[in-house]
């Protein structure tokens, strides 16, 4: 799979994207732009929950998309939580990454562009180069 066949993969999946509710334990202070690592200091504080990997949908038209990596934590045997304060409230699309693939996204498509064939553009994305997974 290449960067633009992963990109078309998310864009074929945006009526997937959810709202995802910010955290409400007043106790909890969590970092702008440290998503990843926020919902790292998360599950050592609650290791019952897990982490979940996925893109916010930054933008998105018929014709194009633009796609953020984000971090955020499922509750045990409860709803998605944002342990990250975010300026805009963004649709998430959650990916089935494994460990290896979620730190090459954080490489190489950490954010994420998408044009889609046919309005006078070839289809394109950030990455055209095959995934290392």
């Amino acid at each position: 799979m290449n960067g633009v066949e992963f990109a078309r993969s998310l864009f074929e999946r945006l009526d997937e994207a959810v709202y995802v509710d910010p955290v409400t334990d007043p106790t909890w202070q969590g970092d702008f732009n440290k998503c990843h690592e926020n919902v790292d200091r998360w599950i050592a504080l609650h290791p019952e929950d897990r982490s979940v990997r996925g893109y916010l949908v930054v933008s998105a038209t018929e014709f194009s998309a633009l796609f953020d990596l984000h971090s955020v934590v499922e509750r045990k045997g409860g709803p998605l939580i944002d342990v990250t304060p975010l300026r805009y409230r963004l649709r998430f699309i959650q990916c089935s990454l494994s460990d290896n693939q979620f730190e090459a996204c954080k490489r190489y498509f950490n954010q994420l562009p998408y044009i889609i064939e046919g309005v006078g553009y070839p289809e394109t994305s950030a990455c055209e180069d095959d995934l290392p997974f």
